[in-house]
């Protein structure tokens, strides 16, 4: 009879490190958009959107995103109204290095004023800016700003936004917050 020796074999474990960024929770409506790619000075047009409910608040985000790998995000209010809506920061911080990887500005479709809710006021600001552009206007253009308002998906704000706007205040449409657009 013949006998085979033993040897020892020796397991070592090999790590990945994952890629730190956000994501959209399975089974919701969420979306995120990331228009080009590089350092964070070119994040002006990275968005979050696809919110439900009449109301948005900070509260929610958790159940529509988060944060894939060794990581955390930050929420930073509106600079519009100080409260979370349209034109709120989310910073994707890379928990290892501390290096802020990704930032989003939050997208309430027709919420122009940034607080979280879409209301008369929204038409009204709307309409406002129609008449006398200065966040649409090409020179001075606010990316995030233009794309909450273009409602009929026509690239412009125009008075064509603000009857949907107006519409949807008065209830008589809704818009879906997924693509932007009412029904």
């Amino acid at each position: 009879t013949t006998t085979m020796g033993t040897s020892e074999l020796n397991f070592y474990p090999v790590y990945e490190r994952v890629e730190v960024k956000l994501v959209v929770k399975e089974g919701t409506t969420g979306v995120i958009e990331r228009n080009g790619d590089g350092p964070s000075t070119e994040y002006a047009e990275w968005y979050v959107y696809g919110f439900t409910g009449r109301r948005i608040s900070a509260a929610e985000f958790p159940n529509f995103f988060k944060v894939q790998g060794d990581g955390t995000y930050r929420i930073e209010n509106s600079e519009l109204s100080g409260m979370f809506g349209t034109g709120a920061k989310v910073y994707v911080t890379d928990n290892l290095t501390g290096e802020v990887v990704e930032e989003f500005y939050v997208i309430v479709f027709g919420d122009i004023n940034g607080d979280g809710r879409i209301n008369v006021s929204d038409a009204n600001a709307l309409k406002k800016e129609t008449l006398s552009p200065t966040w649409s206007n090409r020179r001075t253009a606010v990316p995030y700003r233009i794309k909450s308002a273009d409602l009929n998906g026509d690239t412009r704000v125009n008075v064509s936004d603000v009857n949907i706007l107006k519409a949807v205040s008065l209830a008589t449409k809704t818009l879906n917050q997924q693509t932007g657009r009412a029904s």
